[in-house]
């Protein structure tokens, strides 16, 4: 089943619907758990192709209850170490020998989803912050779940068994059920329409970049290809993770946001606590901090600490890049975007100390400063993502139907204007939220909230009837 298309809606909304007929514990439970499996038994292939996922998630239950049990903590570290090659051996990463893969077709999709919830649950077994001991049902709720399963986002598990496992838990009511259909009509148009947008734009600007375009041709082409990407990778993911939240809040499942406006970002780093907020958010707690306190207590030394939070920070980072894929250009990506984190965060540390603490503050407050830096985030973002949705032999055919010279001139065009863009998009912004009636902004209101979905409902409807376009959730892949 695609989980972008109508029929996904409608049979989420089902499951909604039955799983609020009864407030029972076990009812609720079980309907989620039919709805996980009838879910999963649409995107796979025959029994066979379902047995490493089966596998894997019952090994992972196992690792929970063993670091759950005081006796078996000691494993802590063959238990994390095994899972995780597990892991890295069941997605074909390329830096293991491929003679040692399964010979046949099995099912990947959502992997990496149930990694970091599985992981988590291990470590805080083991440090014993879980609440009580995990029971079978929930836990396959949990890491299966339909509305986070293909693309996140990372809920933690006490969040979800406070939500699911309360015997009172409350009543869906009316409130509860408009904003959620108001989000995922937003998510739908965000992923439909705006994304097959930017979709189209960069597609049709590869196709026509070549080298017998003219030098103002090839300018104009290189720039939409690299700066319509970023735009199309946000409306489609975070569109996707609209709908589901919308939808699984009908559910009383409570995920977490995964985006907070991140183009409006004035450093990589505060980008990337805007961008894919959950994936960030668990690598900073189980591999940033406690790889930056391991550091410190081994170099317990003030002149290098805030070198050591550069050196986690590029670690951390470069998984989160590194994740995305199993080849060689993944691995790029990840160096980039562990490299820019890394040297922004050396960038404050050496700003900081070459100015006093005033002019720094002013400095990091004004509003011309903020522009070109949310610009040059932008710019970096779109040019680390190159490595994202593109190959080697590829990026060297662009590169060569390029001047050195007008490659430069690329990166400063796309600088100025998003610079310009993004600034002019917050000031309109700020200056539309300043409108009120009855000290209550105005875009907020009921009836402008409604009648505002009811448009983009008759928007995403005549799009999609007059351009039958298909865009699949890219993420999906990982």
């Amino acid at each position: 089943m695609d989980s972008t298309s109508l029929k996904f809606i409608e049979f989420a909304l089902l499951v909604c619907l039955l799983y609020n007929l009864r407030r029972e514990l076990w009812w609720r439970q079980a309907i989620l758990l039919l709805a996980n499996m009838f879910f999963l038994g649409t995107i796979g292939g025959g029994w066979k192709g379902y047995l490493p996922l089966a596998v894997f998630v019952v090994t992972g239950y196992a690792a929970v209850r063993l670091m759950q049990r005081q006796l078996w903590r000691p494993l802590f570290f063959p238990v994390v170490v095994a899972f995780i090659f597990v892991f890295t051996w069941l997605k074909r990463y390329t830096f293991l020998p491929r003679s040692i893969f399964l010979p046949f077709p099995y099912l990947t999709l959502g992997l990496s989803y149930i990694f970091f919830r599985v992981m988590h649950m291990i470590v805080d077994a083991k440090e014993e912050t879980l609440p009580d001991a995990v029971g079978f049902v929930p836990y396959l709720n949990y890491t299966l779940n339909f509305t986070s399963i293909v693309s996140g986002p990372i809920q933690l598990y006490p969040t979800f068994a406070s939500a699911q496992l309360d015997q009172k838990q409350r009543s869906l009511s009316l409130a509860i059920c408009a904003k959620g259909l108001e989000r995922v009509i937003i998510g739908f148009f965000k992923l439909r329409v705006l994304s097959a947008i930017f979709s189209a734009v960069q597609h049709g600007a590869i196709l026509q970049l070549t080298a017998s375009q003219s030098p103002r041709e090839k300018l104009i082409g290189a720039v939409l290809v690299v700066a319509s990407y970023p735009i199309y990778l946000y409306f489609n993911f975070s569109g996707f993770i609209d709908m589901m939240i919308g939808l699984a809040s009908l559910c009383h499942l409570d995920l977490p946001e995964n985006f907070n406006r991140p183009f409006s970002a004035a450093s990589f780093i505060e980008f990337w606590s805007r961008w894919h907020m959950t994936l960030s958010n668990w690598l900073k707690a189980y591999v940033y901090t406690p790889l930056v306190k391991e550091l410190m207590s081994k170099f317990p030394s003030p002149k290098v600490e805030p070198f050591l939070g550069v050196l986690g920070f590029f670690v951390t980072f470069f998984l989160v890049g590194a994740w995305h894929g199993q080849t060689s250009e993944f691995l790029f990506f990840g160096l980039l975007v562990g490299g820019g984190v890394a040297l922004n965060k050396l960038f404050q540390i050496t700003l900081a100390k070459a100015l006093p603490r005033k002019q720094y503050r002013a400095l990091d407050q004004s509003a011309i400063y903020i522009a070109f830096c949310r610009g040059l985030t932008f710019t970096y973002f779109g040019f680390a993502l190159i490595w994202f949705w593109s190959r080697w032999v590829q990026i060297r055919q662009w590169a060569g139907t390029l001047t050195f010279a007008q490659e430069v001139l690329l990166w400063m065009l796309i600088w100025l204007g998003s610079t310009i863009t993004l600034a002019l998009w917050e000031g309109v912004r700020e200056i539309a939220l300043r409108i009120k009636w009855d000290e209550n902004s105005i875009l907020l209101l009921p009836p402008v909230r409604v009648a505002w979905a009811i448009y983009l409902v008759l928007v995403t409807a005549i799009a999609l009837s007059t351009a039958n376009v298909s865009t699949p959730v890219l993420y999906q892949i990982f």
